[in-house]
């Protein structure tokens, strides 16, 4: 009979054999007690699975880990689904197979969602290349944050008061019946999860926590699978998530939260069309597939408010409104000028690039 556990780990693995016997560990190695391991085979080709085995025929939390064959690689948002559907304990964490936990990462956030029950906690980032250096980190500063209220509190926090909440889905522990009930996945076949699953999650979250500790080491690998950022599959990713995102937002049109969702869908299609014509010019991508990718994102896609307020929030929305309203080729022209002069580093004075 299978053990009832407290937690849940699910970490999809597809080709981190450079890096997987470390991450595991840092995940067996925890120091709390009850957690469930999942591990998502993405049927990668490296022998990834044949270090897990190794590895797992050795530790004494051997007996708490399962592995999921996915057949055939699915990407990893259908891995990261996987977890969701086959977790048991009653949180999950999601981590990738070439980061580390602090050894009390799961024993910290626990301790936050006990002392505070709620939604998601999500602690502090530090990021870190393969050589140990640390990097810029990612934190929750100055002090812990215990975010709650109405049924958008958390849409409020980050949209309307430009609070602070990194939107990577690892690094999060989330309530599984939260995710569960509210129908919260990924797109099974994305490679960039991440924007789609936590927009989801900060919508539709009541409350949350934010730690200052650090509980996870990002590793900045130059070979990862998404390390171009802006290749054309990333590209077109990116595209079809703000093709989600106004879509998603329409049932709050009447809310005073909707002009904050409508600024960031309109800033995030604007830098990501800034960003696929950058990557043109530097022929990653090419200039037909960039073209047909900014002309779908500049287009004005979202409902209207249907609310008006007397708020610089709202004032800010109805400038985006106005631009978004010009004509395609005008904004397409705009883009490409500011790109080919390298005028990023001005523009991001105003617009926070």
């Amino acid at each position: 009979m299978k053990r009832e556990y407290l937690v849940t780990i699910a970490m999809p693995i597809y080709n981190a054999a450079l890096f997987v016997e470390k991450s595991l560990l840092s995940a067996l190695n925890q120091t709390f007690p009850s957690i469930e391991y999942l591990l998502i085979d993405d049927k990668g080709q490296d022998g990834s699975m044949d270090i897990v085995t190794r590895v797992l025929n050795t530790h004494p939390r051997g007996g708490d880990v399962y592995i999921i064959d996915q057949v055939h690689n699915q990407k990893t948002g259908a891995a990261r689904n996987a977890g969701i559907d086959n977790a048991t304990g009653k949180y999950l964490l999601f981590m990738d197979s070439d980061d580390l936990l602090s050894l009390d990462c799961v024993e910290k956030l626990y301790n936050e969602m006990q002392k505070n029950p709620v939604d998601f906690v999500a602690g502090s980032i530090n990021r870190i290349s393969i050589n140990g250096i640390a990097f810029k980190s990612e934190l929750y500063q100055p002090v812990d944050k215990y975010i709650s209220g109405d049924d958008i509190s958390v849409a409020e926090y980050r949209y309307m008061y430009n609070g602070q909440i990194f939107p990577m889905s690892y690094n999060k522990l989330y309530s599984l019946s939260f995710l569960r009930e509210n129908d919260i996945r990924c797109i099974p076949h994305f490679l960039i999860e991440d924007p789609w699953f936590t927009y989801q999650v900060l919508l539709c979250a009541k409350s949350c926590s934010l730690i200052s500790d650090i509980t996870y080491y990002y590793l900045v690998n130059d070979n990862s699978i998404t390390s171009v950022r802006y290749s054309e599959i990333n590209a077109r990713q990116y595209a079809e998530t703000q093709k989600l995102k106004c879509e998603y937002i329409k049932k709050w049109t009447e809310t005073d939260v909707y002009p904050a969702l409508l600024n960031d869908i309109m800033f995030m299609s604007v830098y990501n069309a800034y960003m696929i014509y950058d990557s043109a010019m530097k022929a990653i991508i090419d200039w037909r597939v960039a073209d047909e990718l900014c002309f779908d994102l500049l287009k004005r896609n979202f409902l209207l408010p249907r609310r008006i307020s007397v708020n610089w929030c709202y004032m800010k929305c109805v400038l985006g409104i106005i631009v978004f309203s010009f004509p395609i080729r005008l904004k397409v022209i705009i883009i490409r000028m500011i790109v080919k002069l390298q005028l990023k580093q001005y523009v991001k004075r105003w617009l926070h690039f």
